[in-house]
């Protein structure tokens, strides 16, 4: 028993420890989803991620680190976002939603031209629209799994699977690196 305490303890230590490390390079404030997804803690991120096949292209990991940091969302819960629209697939197309974040391409018509995206299709435009909208909802919402709910449409309030699995799949990209 004492054993399990103790190795409770520890694990709360670290992850603190590694927690305080991201404070400190984002400085006072954590980006957008950071705190919510620390608390989707899978026992084997590194298991979860080859088991669910979560592989998150390059394209897809730089656009989502420019855009998160440009718009304050993590760029963990955005590569997350895109797997779980896509599969971090650029080709996709879903009726009028488009790309590794399946942007409706008729609903956000005007956000697309206003943000100077000329090929949806393009992962860095479609994540650059996706943050921009996640954004807005974020702003409307000041709850992220709420403004999950919402980017997908599902209206659930953040008590969507949608939500929870954007949650785990950001956790594991972020306990294990992306790899």
């Amino acid at each position: 028993m004492k054993s399990k305490i103790i190795s409770f303890i520890i694990g709360g230590l670290i992850g603190f420890a590694m927690w305080s490390v991201q404070v400190k390079a984002w400085g006072a404030e954590l980006p957008i989803g950071y705190a919510e997804m620390q608390t989707y803690e899978v026992a084997d991120p590194e298991e979860y991620m080859e088991t669910h096949y979560v592989d998150i292209t390059d394209e897809v990991i730089q656009a989502s680190e420019r855009y998160g940091e440009e718009y304050g969302i993590c760029p963990e819960i955005l590569e997350a976002l895109a797997w779980r629209e896509s599969r971090c697939r650029a080709d996709v197309k879903n009726g009028s939603c488009i790309g590794v974040a399946q942007i409706n391409a008729k609903v956000h018509k005007d956000r697309i031209q206003e943000l100077d995206v000329d090929n949806i299709y393009d992962v860095d435009g479609n994540i650059k629209v996706a943050c921009d909208y996640l954004s807005d909802l974020e702003a409307e919402n000041h709850n992220i799994a709420k403004s999950l709910d919402d980017y997908n449409g599902n209206g659930k309030n953040g008590r969507s699977n949608y939500a929870r699995q954007i949650f785990t799949v950001a956790y594991c990209l972020d306990m294990t690196g992306g790899d």
